[in-house]
């Protein structure tokens, strides 16, 4: 991904990480599904094209939950 930094130029960065995660779903009625997914993500990190310093990002919780037709 691209930003444009303050100074006018721009830079390049990933960002990584590592999740353990499990969820449910369900089929209902006419197709209808729903499904809710709960984790934990960490190691996680954002890296930069340019020497701007690499970043560590701390560990976190994560919780998604959806529904489609």
């Amino acid at each position: 991904m691209t930003i444009q930094r303050l100074g006018g130029g721009s830079d390049e960065f990933t960002y990584n990480d590592l999740r353990a995660s499990t969820g449910f779903e369900m089929i209902g009625f006419r197709g209808l599904t729903t499904w809710i997914e709960a984790g934990y993500v960490f190691d996680r990190e954002i890296r930069f094209r340019s020497a701007t310093p690499n970043a560590k990002v701390d560990d976190t919780f994560m919780l998604r939950a959806g529904v489609k037709y």
